[in-house]
Parts: C-alpha cells; structure tokens; sequence
C-alpha cells in the first residue's frame, strides 16, 4: 500500500512518459489473490454440498447450501478474470466494466482519498464528473496506479486536480 502523500508526490514529478494506444490496467495482485483464495474454497465447498446432497436424495439444505457457495465461488473468480480498465489514447476513450467515458466529456477528475465499501476503509479513488452529470468513482485498485493517474493528468490536464 502507498501512502497517498507519496503517491501525490510521485504524480507531481515531471517524468514525461510515453504511453501506448491503448492501456489495459488489471486487477493487482493482492486482489488477484484475495479473490482466487476465497472463490477456489467456495466452489470447493460448493461441489462437496452439492455431492452430498445427491448422496442424501437430493436433501434441500445441502443443495441450497451449495448452490448458494457456488454463486458466491463463481462471482469472485469472475471479478478476478473479468476486471479490466482499459485507456485507449489514440480515440480518447477509458473503458470500465461495461462503460464508456469519453475525455471529451470529462468536466472534472479528482484523485482524492475516500471511505469505500459497508467497512469504511479509505482508499485512493478517481472521481470523474461528465458534463452530463455522470459520476464515476475508480477505486484504484489496478496494478500500475501511477501509470493510470498519470495517463489521466496528461490527457485532461487542466481538468485533472489532486485533493489532499
């Protein structure tokens, strides 16, 4: 984990990077492991509810038991393989999840420090407001942050500002 203080500061250098066409930030690799680490055993514990309910003729509280472990199973393993945010700097688009944000469209994109989740926990998000009234907030929690907040600031610039 970074502390935002020095994540700021590590946005603030001025080191002119190159960036590709196109971007694509996964998820990182804590996450990655969280994820896989609980959804493996869901699913596990899932066939095994599953197994002994058809053992048992098809006793109700096994196989609820179990279909209700495999949904949880499957729906972390699927935001571990589906999760993608992708920046594509030559049509000037950012692809999350099933949206898609035009710069042109952005008003404004802030990077500040924000409670996320029933926890509360902080975490550094990027709050981007279309000129329409749409509000995106981004948790990052992708792997290379600092390419993704800086790819931002190049291309929105004086839209981009940073909140302590």
């Amino acid at each position: 984990m970074i502390f935002y203080e020095d994540f700021i500061k590590k946005i603030n250098l001025d080191s002119e990077k190159k960036f590709k066409d196109i971007e694509i930030f996964s998820l990182e690799f804590k996450k990655k492991l969280m994820w896989i680490g609980t959804g493996v055993p869901m699913l596990l514990i899932a066939l095994y509810q599953l197994y002994e309910g058809h053992l048992n003729d098809y006793r109700l509280v096994n196989m609820i038991s179990g279909i209700i472990f495999f949904y949880i199973g499957f729906k972390h393993l699927k935001t571990v393989f589906s999760y993608k945010i992708k920046i594509d700097n030559f049509n000037s688009n950012i692809y999350y999840e099933k949206i898609v944000i035009n710069f042109n469209d952005i008003d404004s994109c802030i990077l500040k420090e924000s409670k996320i989740g029933k926890k509360g926990v902080f975490q550094i998000v990027v709050d981007i407001v279309t000129k329409e009234g749409k509000q995106f907030i981004i948790p990052l929690i992708m792997n290379r942050k600092l390419d993704f907040v800086k790819n931002l600031k190049i291309k929105l610039q004086n839209k981009f500002k940073i909140i302590k």
